[in-house]
């Protein structure tokens, strides 16, 4: 049992080898995509800002 516990504490270390979901619903791609603009057309913004 000792064994299996210190293999499972290996795998959790950098959490890269936890299941990353693929497959996603239209609602939650309508929403990343929402966000992505929101996030683009804020930095547009941002940069305009620096510039004068």
């Amino acid at each position: 049992m000792q064994e299996l516990q210190t293999e499972f504490e290996k795998l959790d270390l950098n959490g890269a080898d936890k299941p990353r979901q693929t497959r996603f619903l239209r609602s939650q791609q309508d929403l990343k995509e929402r966000i992505e603009k929101t996030v683009a057309a804020s930095s547009i913004v941002v940069d305009d800002t620096n510039i004068e």
